[in-house]
């Protein structure tokens, strides 16, 4: 018993030594990378966004779920956590959105900021004051005041603009201070004859570059966190919306007499013009204009784009010994999601799970309902584009049963040798984390090979381990995504990257993906 004590807890001092490395790895060289800022419009059809005409499908990084269709197995709250690897169905993981959590403003705002710059270590001077005054009595100054004093929130007290108890300062401005922004230039070591000030002109330089590391780095965390919680939203006329009312403020719509228990959207309404962020809807009992920002889309944004769903000998979806809902459900999810996109292009694979028989049947029924959406099997798809290859075929099937003959060429459905990965079996995240990128470094680039590779941001739960639940093991490593796509980078490989899946797919996850294939149709990547 004693032995056995030792071992979990030694297991657990490694288990926290690789999260720290992680950690530390990520605030030494941070989670940035090109495209890492970009996000798209309508999530929904991400790849219409892309250019359908010049993105290819090699070019594509597709973010995906592992054991995908698990948000209903076994019993919930007691085997339920042990197996589910996902808690949306598949539909919702292909459109639904997650929860945008309370606003942090501060965070939305620096994280917009587009590159941090320090101009200068500064005090405050007496004399500004009456550089405000001055720079107000100025032809551009007295349009500034015009235009704020308008907006109904500022007014002018004695030569200054005040807004509540503030007052407001103007962006830098060559009236206001008299000077343009400082240009400071790298000093040249040895410049100086002088060993003091030789020393101490590097050593302000070094300061410099380590100011605006730090203010980069707190700036790449503050996006990543806002964009966590941000949804971009862009509807189209003829669309379905929910409206939000605003809470204790607006009643027109309902009436209740605990406000608390009163609903949160109304709706759907019908969207009959655009004008701007304004939009026009179909209702004739209140007012017929809305914000953008008080609408909620019938059709949130989306997820995923891979799916990896595990089968048994009956046509129930299963992970391990237990097991779900039938295929069918699934099948008819990717359906619907189908109907509701226009340029969408989603990888399905089916797999006979470990230890299970086929399921007979399977086959013939995805191909009875996905005939007309399934992409055959042919190598030149990778070389097409988006526009190419769709029309309505937008579905790429892969199989991979256990004792089965092998598909034929131009066959409906794909072989397993085109949908390839490298899985390990641990929780140590760390480990996983450098085994990925080792299997990745040895893999042709994207555009020079005739199969999809998939990296799995994942760990997996151990018998011998007393943490066993799926959600709670993942978790060491499933804020890394960027990270894992930034060292990609570093280490001169995300030319190899194309498929990234995940546990408990997130909003977060899913844009560092989209990002990275806006990077590479724009030449960056």
């Amino acid at each position: 018993m004693g032995a056995l004590w030792c071992k979990q807890i030694d297991r657990l001092k490694t288990v926290i030594a690789e999260k720290t490395l992680l950690r530390e790895m990520q605030e030494r060289c941070g989670s940035g990378y090109l495209g890492s800022n970009w996000h798209p419009r309508d999530r929904k059809n991400w790849m219409s966004s892309l250019d359908p005409k010049k993105a290819r499908i090699n070019m594509i990084v597709w973010p995906g779920t592992h054991s995908s269709a698990t948000n209903k197995i076994g019993i919930e709250m007691i085997t339920r956590p042990f197996a589910q690897c996902q808690s949306l169905s598949v539909y919702q993981q292909l459109v639904c959105g997650a929860d945008p959590g309370k606003e942090n403003r501060v965070a939305d705002a620096l994280s917009r900021i587009p590159e941090p710059t320090v101009f200068a270590i500064s005090t405050v001077q007496p004399d500004m004051v009456e550089a405000l005054k001055g720079f107000y009595n100025l032809v551009e100054g007295k349009s500034l005041t015009t235009k704020l004093l308008r907006t109904g929130r500022f007014k002018q007290i004695n030569g200054l603009v005040i807004e509540g108890n503030r007052v407001f300062v103007p962006e830098y401005n060559k009236a206001l201070y008299g000077r343009s922004v400082p240009d400071f230039n790298p000093y040249i070591p040895g410049s100086s004859d002088t060993p003091s000030i030789d020393f101490s002109l590097q050593e302000l330089g070094r300061l410099r570059v380590l100011l605006k590391n730090n203010l980069k780095r707190a700036q790449q965390r503050m996006t990543s966190l806002a964009n966590a919680h941000r949804i971009d939203k862009t509807f189209s006329v003829g669309d379905m919306v929910y409206l939000r009312l605003k809470d204790y403020r607006q009643h027109t719509v309902s009436f209740r007499k605990s406000k608390k228990l009163a609903k949160r959207f109304y709706g759907p309404f019908k969207i009959l013009e655009r004008i701007g962020q304004i939009y026009q809807r179909k209702l004739s009992h209140f007012l017929s204009s809305f914000s953008l920002s008080l609408t909620h889309s019938k059709g949130s944004p989306p997820r995923a784009r891979v799916l990896d769903i595990r089968v048994e000998e009956t046509g129930k979806v299963c992970h391990g010994i237990l097991s779900t809902y039938g295929v069918d459900v699934v099948i008819e999810d990717v359906k619907r999601f189908i109907s509701e996109t226009k340029s969408e292009i989603i990888i399905l694979k089916i797999r006979t799970e470990a230890g299970r028989m086929d399921p007979p049947g399977l086959e013939k029924y995805v191909w009875e309902q996905l005939y007309e959406l399934l992409i055959r099997q042919n190598d030149n798809v990778f070389e097409k584009t988006i526009t190419e290859i769709i029309l309505p075929r937008r579905v790429i099937c892969v199989w991979k049963p256990h004792r089965l003959p092998k598909l034929k060429h131009k066959s409906p459905f794909w072989g397993s040798s085109y949908l390839r990965d490298n899985w390990i079996d641990t929780d140590l995240p760390a480990t996983k984390f450098e085994s990925n990128m080792k299997y990745l470094s040895q893999q042709l680039p994207v555009m020079a090979r005739r199969y999809f590779y998939r990296v799995e941001n994942t760990v997996t739960p151990q018998a011998d381990n007393p943490v066993v639940c799926v959600k709670a093991v993942t978790n060491r490593i499933h804020g890394y995504g960027r990270l894992f796509i930034a060292q990609c980078f570093q280490r001169n490989c995300v030319n190899c990257l194309q498929i990234f899946s995940i546990h408990f797919i997130a909003e977060d996850f899913f844009d560092a993906c989209v990002g990275l294939t806006q990077a590479r149709l724009e030449g960056e990547a």
